[in-house]
């Protein structure tokens, strides 16, 4: 990347202090230092590949992982404003409704653990989240560690979604968030 765009990138920053609470919530060693090992992904179609690199380390029992974006971005200055959906059969009296459906049926494809699912979903739909390309190599990486050490079986579920405005008109806009909870199951 350029130097300008290592400048503008902010989710390591965003995310470091979440982490270090989290930490410090669950550690009695307070002098022990956390390492993180940041992983910036962009658009790219290795996704598999670079989920099998990475299953070997997911399989760890020490190893948390945050996976850092935004959900739909929605209104003239994102270029996405769609109001309804040819596939979907319900009808939205206001655009919220639409971009929040939008956004748990994201939520719902990635809550299978199918990365193709996910990318089925991205495909038909051209929902602007961001981190579609780290979410789909993180869903190959958990696929791929259902292999690794007699297999690692997770639950993902999601656990919070906003919205940082409601639209009801064309001429507004909206960022949408998702939190997902990822959990080794027996």
């Amino acid at each position: 990347m350029t130097k300008r765009m290592d400048e503008e990138e902010h989710s390591g920053e965003m995310q470091y202090p979440f982490i270090a609470h989290i930490y410090n919530q669950f550690t009695n060693d307070k002098k022990k230092q956390i390492q993180i090992l940041p992983i910036m992904v962009g658009s790219t179609s290795k996704s598999n590949q670079y989920g099998q690199i990475l299953a070997p380390i997911l399989s760890r029992t020490n190893i948390f992982t945050v996976i850092s974006t935004d959900f739909c971005h929605w209104g003239s200055r994102f270029g996405y404003s769609p109001t309804n959906s040819s596939n979907c059969s319900q009808s939205f009296t206001q655009i919220y409704e639409f971009i929040e459906w939008l956004d748990h049926l994201g939520m719902e494809q990635i809550s299978l653990q199918d990365p193709g699912a996910f990318a089925m979903y991205i495909k038909n739909y051209k929902n602007t989240i961001c981190g579609r390309y780290p979410i789909t190599v993180y869903l190959h990486a958990l696929q791929n560690a259902k292999t690794v050490k007699g297999g690692v079986n997770v639950s993902l579920e999601f656990v919070k979604y906003a919205q940082s405005s409601q639209v009801t008109t064309m001429d507004e806009s909206s960022v949408s968030y998702a939190s997902a909870v990822v959990r080794e199951i027996s």
